[in-house]
């Protein structure tokens, strides 16, 4: 996990060089990735993960 300092400097810093996504962590950029290749896939993955968490 990034502490909040260390994501609110990767995010000014995504800002400065005006990144149009900045991801933050190598799970954000895993899951973003993994969006852009199968969505269909993604979002089976976040509805099996989000039905876990609530039980």
């Amino acid at each position: 996990m990034m502490s909040p300092d260390e994501a609110a400097h990767k995010i000014l810093q995504g800002v400065a060089f005006n990144k149009a996504i900045i991801l933050t962590d190598v799970m954000a950029k895993s899951l973003w990735w993994l969006f852009r290749l199968s969505p269909t896939l993604f979002e089976r993955l976040v509805s099996r993960i989000t039905v876990v968490k609530d039980k």
